[in-house]
């Protein structure tokens, strides 16, 4: 009796294994030249996206611009459609000065970079843990039916596909799905985010992209978001409600973005954390980013001032006197000196740098 239960149960698992790839990426393990799919297939980005590539690559030193292959393959997925044939691989490698089995072996490596054709309007079902419990396979199968297609499988019109990410960091609104929408090409990229998502919901969602609207649920999102936040139902959120955030509460830069979000509004609110998206300008970012290091005020950030902040960032990492040298020979590469003060413009200048780089991440989920 037990040997039989075992053997069942083995059984069971190794049919879980059998199961086709979820991923658009690890769906294929090997590569097989096709007609829309070979080396030999000229490719090379556009010249707005070759502006972004050198972009990309001057946050980082000279001698390390391979660090930038991963934002690069994303711009290279944005131009083609959704998904990277090996021309584009080899093309990034191009740009980056490595061997193109360096590039490929990232793009095999993360399930984000697809390596088959996906829809216009890509959709991604969360696959953890959080979301299963909440239902996502219900969503999912929803979605399948609704649309006539199997995992990793294109619809015929090409507008839509279906795949599973992994935690997409919302766990709160469990279940949940994003759409990348590709409809526009690059400059047009949007990735939206769809929480508290049931099959009926998904549905609608799938009908309103056909017809070319775009579905308010980010707004939606954001507003009940506010909402959990406001506890009082004040119309405003306090620092303390802030706080209530673990992973606000443990940036070591939680106090200097206390002063900056206490006491919002949900225009405020809005407004404050559309600077952090991806959508947001550099310039955007920059003027944000500066108001953390211009902690009294003044309009202006000293050295000082810049200095405290490296060391909330950077811990017992780095030694004051480490810090000093980055930052002192940081400042002299822009035409600066400890002495200096920076305006908003100066600072933007100092940012840009590819000896330093500064972030601020603002989670609210």
């Amino acid at each position: 009796m037990l040997a039989r239960l075992a053997a069942n149960r083995l059984h069971e698992i190794r049919q879980i294994f059998r199961q086709p790839s979820r991923s658009f990426s690890t769906a294929l393990n090997y590569h097989i030249d096709s007609p829309d799919n070979k080396p030999d297939l000229p490719w090379e980005f556009s010249a707005a996206n070759k502006e972004k590539a050198k972009e990309i690559i001057s946050h980082y030193p000279s001698n390390y611009k391979q660090s930038a292959v991963i934002p690069l393959l994303d711009l290279a997925q944005q131009q083609h459609g959704g998904w990277l044939p090996v021309s584009a691989m080899d093309a990034v490698a191009k740009v980056i000065e490595v061997a193109p089995i360096r590039v490929y072996e990232v793009a095999t490596f993360y399930s984000m970079f697809n390596r088959a054709k996906v829809g216009k309007y890509h959709l991604l079902v969360c696959g953890t843990t959080p979301c299963m419990i909440r239902g996502s396979r219900d969503i999912e199968d929803a979605l399948l039916k609704h649309l006539g297609v199997k995992r990793n499988e294109v619809t015929k019109d090409g507008l839509f596909s279906v795949g599973e990410m992994e935690c997409m960091g919302c766990c709160v609104n469990a279940p949940m799905i994003t759409v990348a929408d590709y409809s526009n090409g690059s400059e047009g990229y949007t990735y939206n985010y769809f929480e508290d998502v049931t099959p009926k919901k998904v549905v609608e969602i799938v009908e309103k992209l056909r017809k070319g609207e775009k579905p308010p649920q980010e707004i939606v999102s954001l507003y009940q978001r506010f909402c959990q936040l406001d506890r009082n139902s004040k119309g405003f959120i306090s620092a303390d409600e802030f706080l209530s955030v673990p992973e606000f509460a443990m940036n070591p830069l939680s106090q200097r973005l206390l002063k900056m979000v206490d006491g919002l509004n949900f225009k405020d609110f809005v407004a404050f954390l559309s600077a952090f998206s991806t959508k947001a300008s550099f310039h955007q970012k920059a003027e944000i980013i500066f108001k953390v290091y211009d902690s009294d005020g003044n309009g202006k950030v000293s050295f000082n001032d810049i200095l405290e902040v490296l060391k909330d960032l950077s811990g017992s990492f780095m030694s004051d006197e480490q810090r000093e040298r980055v930052l002192t020979q940081v400042l002299q590469e822009c035409g600066y000196t400890r002495e200096s003060y920076l305006m908003l413009d100066d600072f933007i200048k100092v940012l840009g740098s590819t000896g330093l780089k500064m972030e601020v991440e603002v989670p609210i989920d």
